[in-house]
């Protein structure tokens, strides 16, 4: 649908390159899906007798769904608003078992929906994985369901590509202010794991990190800002600086 498509300038394109500091991957005319505001769209449709929703994409497998009412009511026990699973974006399966887990990070899946909490949570602009708190909220993690990322080399290359896109729109659609992007960004050039990445990786942890947008109380979450911080000791350790890679370990204590 056009009206959740941007198309993107050549002048958009030159501020993108001289705040990154690179080459960006968005090019004049790309035509881009805002995967955020569809999912509102959907999001508004739930039945305000709900209260909780679930979300998944199509090529994701709810593991153990059949314990999602047990879950429920823990939350409820603990008055939590959102429950977070494990997400295994990335696996090698053989013989229809995981043999290795190569990608995997937690994630908001189960959001409180009735009532006072319907407009809590929401996703902006291109940002399609992860839903924004519109004010501090009680979270919970539940190990007993994951959710199972199936694709295929091809597409997970491909998807790499577009999500770059998507992150880079969305840096530019918010003029660097918001630090959010900024970090998913890093993350996504850190799954490329070359050095050329790691380093532009490292670059926009840092400028997630800096004191500005701590004073500016934009730097999001603290699990977030520790796992940035270990993002960079990865790094670091990586690159034989042991001492960096330890005061960023620090950091993130």
């Amino acid at each position: 649908s056009g009206e959740f498509r941007k198309i993107i300038t050549q002048e958009e394109v030159d501020w993108l390159k001289d705040f990154l500091g690179w080459e960006p991957v968005l090019k004049d005319k790309d035509s881009l899906f805002l995967f955020g505001d569809a999912r509102n769209a959907n999001l508004d449709f739930i039945p305000d007798e709900y209260e909780w929703f679930l979300w998944l994409d199509s090529d994701d497998v709810l593991r153990n769904g059949s314990l999602l009412h047990e879950i429920g009511a823990t939350a409820n026990l603990n008055q939590a608003e959102a429950v977070f699973f494990n997400y295994l974006y990335q696996t090698i399966i053989e013989d229809n078992q995981i043999k290795q887990i190569l990608i995997q990070h937690l994630r908001e899946r189960m959001v409180r929906i009735d009532g006072e909490y319907r407009k809590i949570f929401r996703w902006f602009g291109s940002l399609h994985e992860t839903l924004i708190q519109q004010r501090e909220t009680k979270k919970i993690e539940d190990a007993r369901v994951d959710v199972l990322h199936l694709s295929s080399q091809e597409v997970i290359v491909k998807n790499h590509d577009r999500n770059l896109k998507t992150l880079e729109m969305e840096v530019l659609r918010t003029k660097g202010t918001d630090p959010r992007p900024i970090y998913y960004l890093a993350k996504a050039y850190y799954d490329f794991h070359t050095p050329e990445q790691l380093q532009k990786t490292k670059k926009l942890m840092l400028m997630y990190l800096s004191p500005k947008n701590h004073e500016r109380n934009m730097s999001g979450w603290r699990e977030e800002r520790c796992q940035a911080w270990e993002y960079l000791a990865e790094i670091y350790r990586e690159e034989g600086e042991h001492n960096n890679s330890v005061k960023c370990l620090h950091n993130a204590l």
